[in-house]
């Protein structure tokens, strides 16, 4: 026994307890595999819109699992008639209102699918939407605005100039205030097609040299409330003088060769 002790284990229960070894590794990474395969990745983030299996079922290669939607950009499909085709292009800028939310976001066009519903005689177009913080969901119901006629001269404000209340897109105008100041108003308005941070005034009644609120307009009151007139750093400044024959409520407002905005307060 002490022979034995001294010259270790002989070479044959080396090799079996090796073999042992390497028996249960191999079930191990078995285990290991089959473990990795009851975990199915998606290849991208979204929202699961139907589900195909139950918990603890088996699944084939290649079996549908889920089907799984990407949200962070939508398509909005809507029909255009063929009298505006000649206007829509890839790459326009398009907006989108949804009903249900209450309120617009730019979009662009991304496909003008060229074959009528022969029926109506409409084209599918297809508008991009950005969807920051989630709002949008499949099957919504949406209105767009798109390029429909030959480029004009048109009337544009700054986006900030806009508000939507209630399905209303409204402008905060600057209008001569009781005390000699400033006062702001909301004038309902139709948008047409917007470029950067400029939008298309289409309803008429909003002419060129007409004052905006740029700051505060989601705070102005139905009817004509206190504003004030500041520069880019809001400090508050008087307003220029109109030029001569000018309708002093619809100049335009400058100091130097900052352009002014409109504070709404109330």
């Amino acid at each position: 026994m002490y022979q034995q002790a001294v010259a270790g284990p002989r070479k044959e229960a080396i090799a079996r307890a090796a073999y042992d070894v390497a028996a249960q590794q191999a079930v191990v990474h078995r285990i290991e595999g089959d473990l990795r395969k009851t975990a199915i990745r998606a290849p991208f983030a979204g929202y699961v819109t139907k589900r195909h299996t139950e918990l603890g079922e088996w699944v084939t290669v290649g079996g549908s699992i889920v089907e799984l939607a990407d949200l962070s950009r939508v398509l909005v499909r809507v029909d255009a008639p063929e009298s505006i085709l000649p206007f829509l292009a890839v790459g326009a800028s398009a907006r989108v209102w949804i009903d249900a939310l209450g309120h617009s976001f730019p979009g662009t066009i991304k496909h003008v699918i060229r074959s009528a519903d022969l029926n109506a005689r409409t084209f599918p177009v297809e508008i991009e939407v950005v969807n920051d913080g989630d709002q949008l969901a499949t099957g919504q119901f949406a209105r767009v605005t798109v390029p429909a006629g030959e480029t004009e001269p048109t009337v544009t404000v700054p986006k900030d100039a806009i508000v939507e209340r209630d399905g209303t897109t409204y402008v905060g105008l600057i209008i001569p205030g009781h005390d000699g100041g400033s006062a702001g108003i909301l004038a309902a308005v139709t948008v047409g097609a917007d470029v950067g941070d400029w939008i298309a005034i289409t309803s008429g009644n909003v002419r060129p040299g007409m004052r905006v609120v740029t700051r505060g307009t989601e705070r102005i009151l139905p009817f004509p409330n206190k504003v004030v007139i500041v520069d880019h750093n809001g400090t508050p400044i008087e307003a220029a003088a109109p030029p001569d024959g000018a309708d002093k409520s619809k100049t335009p407002q400058h100091h130097g060769d900052r352009k002014a905005d409109a504070v709404g307060s109330h």
